[in-house]
């Protein structure tokens, strides 16, 4: 396995720039193969959804589509795959940024019983515990 960083995935995936994103996709789709797959680690799947909400204005059903597709791509391996999903599936439903689920994901299968926050939109999940001021 060879890892791939965000800016090779950003390229891929949108296409935006001529050279840079033909050598990319001739580099990924020539070299990630089930069974020489290319390595998407945690914080790289974190990036591309940051980069391509906020950076790409793409919409939420569009991201969850394509990470869909990554985690189902047999050329590709995801770092922490089932925590990946089930962190997908609570970006599915819920308020709060991908990375988010993904930190809580990652802090369950710790046995972590909670995690503290200051994130409301977090908060909602009930793996997570707002911080909040007592008077």
């Amino acid at each position: 396995m060879i890892g791939i960083d965000t800016n090779i995935l950003i390229r891929y995936v949108t296409q935006d720039d001529p050279h840079q994103s033909a050598l990319a996709t001739d580099w990924i789709e020539s070299h990630c193969t089930p069974s020489n797959r290319g390595w998407i680690n945690r914080i790289v799947l974190c990036e591309l959804v940051w980069v391509l909400i906020r950076g790409y204005r793409y919409e939420k059903k569009e991201v969850i589509r394509l990470l869909e597709r990554i985690l189902e791509t047999e050329s590709l391996a995801v770092e922490s795959s089932d925590e990946a999903r089930s962190a997908l599936q609570s970006y599915c439903n819920g308020p709060a940024d991908f990375s988010d689920y993904l930190l809580l994901q990652t802090n369950l299968s710790k046995k972590v019983r909670s995690t503290i926050t200051f994130d409301q939109k977090a908060a909602t999940h009930p793996g997570f515990k707002l911080l909040e001021h007592k008077d």
